[in-house]
């Protein structure tokens, strides 16, 4: 039987306040992490992002590389296919009747002000400081502000927690850091590329999408302009796509392997495979939890902040699982085709999310980035070691060496 990635806390773990006093810390624990991914607090590379998506059934695990199954009836919106969007301009730039302003849902919008989305200030230099996260063409990013917006992130986690939790170890942080970088340089390109297309956000557009926010929540909408800028910018760019949609890279990769107890046994498997490479099938087929999956980054981009795009055939990388265990994964096939992202794609995908408003959002903004490959090579992309490396085609910052 073939094991699937799965962080899905059983359904009985929250029964609300009548029970809990009698609720046992391991069950506690699995009921902080649904609602941290509930709430979408804290970075959702380190959990919501990568736990969605390498939770796979059966029958998707049949699926080939290649084809695009989307499950969820893609909605006609009243402005066009893409359900959430009511702005939509054709490519002569007339706008049809009624939908020349641009309406995020307001759980959407709910979403970002419950989700943790601190960007970087960026300072554009002719000379990038040696203390740069991340240098996208002339803008360095900060290192100092990545590390403080994660830790601000975990502190967010810990005070949403309903028991004492620790801080995150070493491997954590570098997640959190990471999927930071990520978000200030995909946010830095797509004003680039937005500019370039001649797609533009009012601040006043910003400012209603904020009131909205307040009044989904009931909150006073301090949510970062820049975020929602983003969401409003991607929306628009999406919307104005011709039918065909935009040309991308589209990757496909087979992996197998075994999921283990926790990081010290990760670490033991993967040194051992990659020193002794003929052990690997007989472990994985004679483990009582072995992984054979396909991946595509068209439908599932989220696991580029994995590296699992950027991996060679017969690397092998670690990736977070459920309950806290870690899954060894071997590349065993990898292909680069082309490929096309239409509006439609983008409301498939965040239809078909699952878990709420903030799993939308992640979906759209993973999705999105594969827009921005070729601004990032334009411009050129360069990432701080001490921070990860750069996945092009994921346009994600990936561990370095392969998850350690």
């Amino acid at each position: 039987m073939t094991a699937t990635v799965n962080d899905e806390p059983a359904a009985s773990a929250d029964r609300g306040p009548a029970r809990e006093a009698t609720v046992s810390p391991a069950v506690a624990e699995a009921t902080d992490r649904k609602r941290r991914r509930e709430r979408g607090i804290g970075l959702p590379y380190y959990e919501s992002r990568i736990d969605d998506a390498m939770r796979m059934s059966n029958a998707e695990e049949s699926s080939l590389p290649g084809s695009r199954p989307h499950h969820v009836p893609r909605t006609p919106g009243p402005c066009g296919s893409l359900s959430w969007v009511s702005y939509r301009q054709k490519a002569t730039g007339a706008a049809r009747p009624g939908c020349g302003r641009s309406r995020v849902p307001r759980r959407l919008l709910a979403a970002l002000a419950g989700t943790l989305f601190v960007l970087p200030v960026l300072a554009s230099c002719a000379t990038p400081p040696p203390s740069a996260a991340a240098e996208v063409g002339d803008v360095a990013i900060s290192e100092a502000d990545v590390f403080a917006a994660a830790a601000s992130a975990v502190t967010a986690i810990q005070a949403g927690a309903t028991s004492p939790t620790t801080g995150p170890g070493p491997v954590e942080t570098a997640y959190y850091n990471r999927g930071q970088a990520t978000s200030a340089i995909r946010s830095q390109l797509l004003e680039q590329a937005a500019a370039r297309a001649g797609i533009t956000v009012s601040e006043q557009e910003v400012s209603t999408a904020l009131a909205q926010s307040a009044s989904a929540t009931g909150g006073s909408g301090d949510v970062g302009r820049r975020a929602v800028r983003d969401l409003l910018l991607l929306e628009r760019w999406f919307a104005a796509l011709p039918a065909e949609g935009a040309a991308v890279t589209d990757v496909s990769v087979g992996v197998d392997g075994v999921l283990v107890a926790d990081r010290a046994a990760a670490v033991a498997t993967r040194t051992r495979w990659l020193s002794q490479p003929d052990v690997v099938d007989t472990e994985v087929s004679t483990s009582s939890n072995p992984v054979r999956q396909q991946f595509q980054l068209t439908t599932r981009p989220a696991l580029g902040a994995l590296g699992v795009y950027h991996a060679a055939v017969g690397d092998v990388i670690l990736a977070p699982a459920a309950d806290g265990g870690v899954a060894v994964l071997r590349i065993t096939s990898r292909q680069e085709q082309p490929g096309r992202l239409t509006a439609d794609d983008l409301a498939a995908a965040s239809q078909g999310a699952g878990g709420g408003p903030s799993q939308q959002l992640s979906a759209i903004f993973d999705l999105g980035a594969l827009l921005l490959a070729p601004t990032a090579e334009q411009v050129g992309v360069t990432v701080n070691p001490r921070i990860g490396a750069w996945d092009p085609l994921s346009v994600a910052v990936i561990p370095v060496g392969d998850g350690l």
